[in-house]
């Protein structure tokens, strides 16, 4: 008798599996039988994994449209820190930092170098998904997603360090400052702050990467630097370029989940329902920005963000453009 292969829960496959469905196929075994010991751990697992107010599908069937493993993630991540890398040298060699006008400046230090506290929320936000998840492919994604938003945490603080040693006039940073008290970060702060307190994973989920993400990710990775191009140095743009590839597959797999979950028309509604409460919230939240920002670049952001929740039939908010 010859021995069992390691993926023989795929045999019904007819083929032989991509390394992908090997490795990210049924890596959890707390969904189907529970805990083998019992711990508060286990008990928030069965109330808010298990216990989830979302109707179960057949979780395993999610496929992440990159297929990433630890492998193809890291091999991927580091040739885009290499690039990054290299604006940072080019950056040194050029003077560039230097030059910036004093306006550029005060706008970084302001709106750029507090990112670091929501895209630090964003980290943890990531990582309480997949460890709630009901499915080893849906964990692997959102953990890489976690290390996804650690990067921009990094490379903003490198970014606003560098600022600092260049113009010395700056001051400390004070950035947690901002974040804490300046109004314009407020309803972004309480945004991420309910968010944090959302324990229900698949809400969590549906509120991060459904509602808040396209329109963070959009107004502060991609409209940020287009606003700023007159007068941003190439760094700015180059690595805002490189952070925004990441956010885009943060999209798609959330929207190949969401088609998932949508299968079961209870899930539909329930999903709606958390769109319709949490778009307020985001929309307010990037709308704080609105007297710092071209007026054009929000509204069409607002507008794709309406034509995403479209894309996966779900209907859009009152106050939100179209």
């Amino acid at each position: 008798m010859s021995p069992r292969r390691s993926y023989w829960h795929l045999e019904g496959f007819g083929r032989k599996p991509s390394r992908y469905e090997i490795v990210s196929s049924r890596l959890l075994y707390h969904p189907e039988r529970g805990f083998a010991v019992s711990t508060p751990a286990g008990a928030l697992h069965e109330r808010f994994g298990r216990g989830s107010s979302i109707t179960p599908v057949s979780w395993e069937t999610f496929e992440d449209p990159r297929e990433t493993t630890y492998s193809s993630y890291t091999k991927l991540q580091s040739g885009k820190e290499t690039f990054v890398d290299g604006l940072f040298d080019l950056a040194d060699e050029t003077g560039e930092l230097r030059r910036v006008p004093a306006s550029w400046l005060a706008f970084v230090i302001r709106v750029v170098a507090p990112l670091r506290y929501p895209l630090h929320a964003l980290q943890m936000i990531a990582s309480y998904v997949g460890s709630m998840a009901p499915s080893g492919r849906i964990t692997l994604t959102a953990l890489f997603q976690a290390a996804d938003e650690l990067r921009r945490v990094q490379r903003i603080a490198q970014l606003t360090h560098r600022l600092h040693s260049e113009h010395t006039s700056l001051g400390g940073d004070d950035a947690r400052t901002r974040w804490e008290n300046d109004p314009i970060w407020q309803p972004m702060r309480e945004l991420v702050e309910r968010l944090l307190v959302t324990y229900d994973w698949a809400e969590a989920f549906v509120a991060m990467n459904l509602v808040m993400k396209p329109l963070f990710d959009g107004v502060f990775m991609m409209d940020v630097p287009i606003h700023a191009e007159a007068v941003a140095p190439s760094i700015l743009r180059g690595f805002c370029f490189s952070l925004a590839e990441d956010a885009r597959w943060h999209a798609e797999w959330s929207e190949q989940l969401a088609m998932l979950m949508n299968e079961k028309e209870a899930n539909r509604r329930l999903m709606a329902m958390w769109v319709q409460a949490w778009t307020p919230r985001a929309l307010h939240a990037v709308r704080a920005f609105a007297p710092l920002l071209d007026g054009d670049l929000l509204a069409r952001r607002e507008a794709a963000f309406s034509k995403s929740l479209e894309r996966l039939d779900l209907p859009r908010p009152a106050g939100s453009r179209t």
